[in-house]
C-alpha cells in the first residue's frame, strides 16, 4: 500500500475534476513516488513510521515531481532548487528515524 493515495495526490494538485488521462498519469506518478521514498529512506518506511506526516510530505513532493516533470523545461529546473533542498532534508530526517528505530527494535 502507498504512503499516498490519488485522492490524496488529486487534491495536493489542486485538481477538481479528473478524466481518465489525469487520472492515470497521477497514479503512475503516485505509484513511482511511493517506489523512490522506500528507495530513499527504507523499504520499512511504512511499518516503522505508519503515520509520519514527513513520510506523507516526501511522498507527495515526490509524487509532483513526477507528475509536474513529464517533460523537462529549463523554467521547471530552476525553480525545482528550493524543492530539492527539501526533499533532502526530509530524506535524511527519515533515514535517521528509520535507523533509531532499527536499532531499537534489534
Amino acid at each position: 500500500m502507498a504512503v499516498i493515495t490519488v485522492d490524496e495526490a488529486l487534491q495536493h494538485l489542486g485538481i477538481d475534476y479528473a478524466d481518465e488521462t489525469v487520472t492515470q498519469n497521477v497514479t503512475t506518478a503516485v505509484n513511482a513516488a511511493d517506489l523512490t521514498l522506500k528507495g530513499a529512506v527504507g523499504e520499512d518506511v511504512e511499518s516503522l513510521l505508519p503515520d509520519d506526516a514527513r513520510a506523507k510530505q516526501l511522498a507527495l513532493l515526490y509524487m509532483e515531481d513526477y507528475y509536474n516533470e513529464r517533460a523537462l523545461t529549463e523554467s521547471s529546473s530552476k525553480q525545482g532548487t528550493a524543492h530539492r533542498a527539501q526533499v533532502t532534508i526530509l530524506e535524511w530526517q527519515l533515514k535517521l528515524e528509520l535507523r533509531r528505530l532499527r536499532e531499537v527494535s534489534s
